[in-house]
């Protein structure tokens, strides 16, 4: 776990600059990416926002779907990781999921001529769709069906940036101490790639990494620079 800890904007800046510095050392490649939320319907609070469940009503009707296809699993995943910024640990709990697409087009092949839909998709890549596939996609529903309230960001004040990291995936929460008690500003999460994988064989680059991942993601989520 790493914390960094921030009293001001330009400390902020000055800090993840030199930790960047560490991984680009490394062998790190910078890729910022843009997100586009104005469409999405927010509940505005006193102590913060969260994401409207009406967002949601099209997600909820295949909460008793079973996808039979590679594409329809990513279909899925699409959907779901569109809000990925509400739910934490997002990576690590659709881990299972991400597994289905990265299997090799031998491996799938192989679960296909397992699978008693096989004949029903000629070509098509198939997937066995398992209880804990199943439970995991009720989880992350259940996480978007009754959304965390995130603080909104005060730049005059100090942030916690929390991340871990794991085969499962990376990890990031940013915090902000409000009105006495700690908040959650933002949150982020991906998946590792098969390169990536090997990382557990150099603990510190993994760590960095997962720095990289929650720069690159809690801050552009609250709207602060970030490259």
């Amino acid at each position: 776990m790493i914390f960094v800890y921030l009293t001001l904007m330009i400390s902020l800046l000055t800090i993840f600059g030199k930790c960047f510095g560490g991984y680009v050392n490394m062998g790190l490649n910078l890729n910022p990416r843009t997100a586009d939320s104005s469409s999405e319907k927010k509940i505005v609070l006193a102590a913060g926002y969260r994401l409207d469940p009406s967002n949601v009503e099209a997600i909820r009707t295949l909460k008793d779907s079973k996808p039979s296809t590679v594409g329809e699993v990513g279909k899925l995943l699409g959907l779901l990781g569109y809000y990925r910024r509400y739910i934490q640990n997002f990576a690590k709990i659709a881990h299972p999921l991400f597994q289905l697409l990265q299997a090799t087009s031998e491996d799938v092949t192989k679960l296909a001529h397992k699978s008693k839909q096989h004949s029903n998709h000629g070509s098509v890549p198939s997937v066995i769709w398992t209880e804990q596939h199943q439970k995991e996609v009720e989880t992350l529903l259940d996480h978007l069906v009754s959304p965390p309230i995130l603080g909104y960001p005060n730049f005059s004040k100090s942030f916690v940036l929390h991340t871990d990291a794991s085969q499962q995936g990376l990890g990031a929460v940013l915090h902000q101490k409000q009105y006495g008690r700690m908040r959650v500003t933002g949150y982020g999460s991906r998946s590792l790639t098969k390169v990536e994988k090997n990382y557990y064989l150099h603990s510190g680059k993994l760590k960095l990494l997962a720095l990289k991942m929650g720069c690159m993601q809690t801050l552009q989520r609250v709207h602060l620079p970030c490259a």
